[in-house]
């Protein structure tokens, strides 16, 4: 499939932007002296979500090659098959993380993180859904299957921070 000089202008802009609003962000939160700080048991605890996460990357692309190499790439492409392996192993780890209280520093507040997994999943889950459903270029379709994965993938975070919320509301009113 052949894409024009306006889709690589457009994907150029979009990279640029995230990487103008990172800058931002990364300034503001220098600027307050905010800081990421972990303590020692939530760095063993992020150090295990990263090797579930990272077995689960390589357990993944094992099992896809087998996929691929006996269907010959007939039901997905290289980049849906990548996209969703990627998005199947930051789940592993960023729920795991969440699970054992090692995502969030001790300065973060989950709420935040809560309502931005929300608001990405949810713009992608539409995008992909919109090019499914039809009102999207059909030439689009490996790309509504990866908006759709990454989609699913944030509402899914999403919804393990409110259940460890909720998990740890209770044993707060317990104790």
């Amino acid at each position: 499939m052949e894409r024009s000089f306006y889709y690589y202008l457009g994907l150029a802009a979009g990279i640029a932007l995230g990487v103008i609003i990172v800058a931002i962000a990364w300034r503001i939160r220098k600027k307050k002296g905010l800081s990421c700080a972990y303590d020692e048991r939530q760095i063993a605890a992020r150090g295990k979500a990263y090797k579930y996460g990272f077995f689960t990357f390589l357990i993944y692309f094992a099992l896809y090659g087998i996929f691929q190499m006996f269907t010959e790439g007939k039901y997905v492409t290289s980049i849906v098959g990548i996209t969703i392996g990627i998005c199947v192993a930051v789940f592993v780890f960023a729920s795991n993380a969440v699970w054992n209280d090692a995502y969030f520093s001790v300065q973060e507040s989950p709420s935040y993180y809560m309502w931005l997994f929300f608001a990405v999943g949810l713009m992608n889950l539409v995008n992909g859904a919109r090019g499914l459903l039809g009102h999207g270029e059909e030439e689009m379709f490996e790309e509504n299957i990866m908006c759709l994965s990454v989609g699913v993938m944030f509402v899914l975070l999403m919804a393990v921070v409110v259940v460890k919320r909720q998990k740890d509301k209770k044993e707060g009113e317990a104790e």
